[in-house]
């Protein structure tokens, strides 16, 4: 409909149908948190290597008591370039291309493209953005997007180098209403509030976890242990292949860029003990 136009979008629309672990339904509530987030990132100083998706349209229609809403969401990002730049998918980064499987994932191909040090490059194109932008959102605006490899994108430039990290789906943000207080940021959302909303977050061993504290720790290891951490086990395979990119160095490496952007606050918001997220189960095992 729009790829031949000036103005190009998406459209999500109402899905009674499970995707992932959810229903993808859009009603009021959905469409609202949508608008609310995209009202605060278009307020606030972002950072540099960060860009989203705009979501400026929500519509619902409400029939029987039926509500059925949609959102319509914008190619360009913001803040703007000037300069001509690509996106992609964190998890086309590590997919191989069914037309040319013997070709290395992309991921590989970028650092590789690179004069630097292959790890040095990761990093702080890469690795740092990543998780530091992830990090910015919790600590300063109470706010703790749901990154995954389909929602999280990468941008680079026509030479192929990694400028910014960014994010699509406004719905997938979750609220943190203690640290947005300690801010005194408004705390007007109605959904996705960290340790109260998501049942994922608060079952183990079969159990509900009535300790919204603990709830809320969990919450926060599934977004950043369990999510990111997929993500980076992704790259680190790809990476494998480049002898100053061993595993360890990427996971020390996201250990300090994580606790030096967090500043403290891993130590409150992370559970003590671990828990483990089977794949082929809901729930969350200790």
């Amino acid at each position: 409909m729009t790829r031949s136009r000036e103005k190009n979008f998406m459209i999500k629309v109402n899905l009674e149908k499970r995707l992932g672990e959810r229903i993808r339904k859009l009603e009021r509530v959905q469409v609202e948190h949508s608008n609310k987030i995209m009202q605060e990132l278009n307020t606030i100083n972002l950072p540099n290597d960060f860009a989203y998706m705009p979501e400026t349209i929500g519509i619902l229609y409400t029939k029987n008591n039926d509500e059925i809403g949609m959102i319509v969401r914008e190619f360009q990002v913001r803040p703007y370039a000037d300069e001509k730049r690509f996106i992609l998918p964190l998890f086309s980064l590590y997919s191989l291309d069914k037309n040319n499987r013997e070709h290395d994932p992309l991921l590989a191909q970028i650092v590789e493209n690179s004069s630097e040090d292959k790890y040095e490059f990761f990093h702080f194109k890469i690795l740092k953005p990543l998780i530091s932008t992830w990090a910015y959102f919790v600590s300063e605006k109470g706010i703790s997007p749901d990154i995954h490899a389909q929602n999280c994108l990468l941008e680079i430039d026509e030479k192929g180098i990694p400028t910014r990290i960014i994010y699509r789906d406004l719905q997938e943000f979750f609220i943190d209403s203690r640290i947005r207080e300690q801010k005194s940021l408004p705390m007007n959302f109605k959904r996705n509030i960290i340790g109260s909303s998501d049942s994922t977050q608060k079952r183990v061993n079969g159990e509900i976890v009535e300790d919204k504290e603990k709830a809320k720790k969990m919450g926060y290891s599934i977004r950043y242990d369990y999510t990111i951490g997929r993500i980076l086990d992704y790259f680190a395979i790809v990476l494998s292949k480049f002898q100053s990119c061993e595993e360890g160095r990427i996971i020390d490496g996201a250990k300090s860029i994580l606790k030096e952007s967090l500043g403290g606050l891993e130590k409150e918001i992370f559970p003590e003990k671990a828990y483990y997220l089977k794949p082929e189960q809901k729930d969350v095992k200790k």
